[in-house]
């Protein structure tokens, strides 16, 4: 499968490589990847300021701001094939502190966490990507409908097609918000800075810019 790679600290390494195809084990969710957000970090990581490869890869995946769909889940997990997911991003550090062995991976003590796209795992600029279902969230229908309404967008009752053309964006961008960064971007993308959107469309990757390079 396709992916969009860097070289961490090697300035100007971005790639797209043919990658192996992700492999899952027992309880595990695959997800394809709709969507992916590129922000300040990812910019900061492409021009060598920091970021790290898995043990033993010679690339890093780039990319935490993720939107999928999943094509499989294990029984018993709030997950179901078909429905519109997003992955959380910080993963618990090895010395268990009490923060991440209670699942509070964002006030880990030690620094030492993991982040997928940033710190030690790949990100979600693959084709698909696998992972443990509790760090797999579903976006719900309703919260596409209420993002739309609060970008005051006439296509809720007139376009319903087009509507549904811009719902991964929109479910990105909801997702976002929840997260607390979706206003920061909403900000920057009204205001005309630089921004940029990856879309994987019929296993190709297309990028979008508003203006100049991310970050300048």
């Amino acid at each position: 499968m396709q992916a969009v790679t860097v070289r961490p600290r090697e300035r100007d390494s971005l790639r797209v490589l043919d990658i192996p195809d992700v492999q899952s084990r027992a309880g595990q969710v695959v997800v394809k990847v709709l969507q992916g957000g590129l922000c300040g970090t990812d910019a900061e990581i492409t021009r060598g300021l920091y970021g790290e490869a898995p043990s033993g890869s010679p690339y890093l995946v780039l990319g935490h701001e993720n939107l999928g769909l999943v094509e499989s889940a294990p029984g018993g997990s709030s997950l179901s094939a078909g429905a519109l997911a997003v992955s959380t991003v910080r993963r618990p550090c090895p010395e268990e502190c009490l923060p991440c062995r209670s699942g509070e991976n964002d006030m880990c003590l030690t620094g030492h966490y993991l982040e997928r796209g940033i710190q030690g795992l790949h990100g979600f600029m693959s084709e698909r990507y696998v992972e443990d279902p509790q760090y797999v969230v579903a976006v719900p229908l309703i919260a596409l409908v209420r993002m739309a309404r609060i970008l005051r967008l006439p296509i809720v009752r007139r376009q319903p097609r087009l509507l549904a053309r811009l719902l991964p964006a929109l479910t990105l961008f909801s997702v976002l918000a929840a997260l607390g960064e979706g206003a920061g971007y909403l900000t920057r993308v009204a205001g005309g800075a630089s921004a940029y959107l990856s879309d994987i469309e019929s296993d190709r990757f297309r990028f979008f810019a508003e203006k100049d390079t991310i970050g300048t």
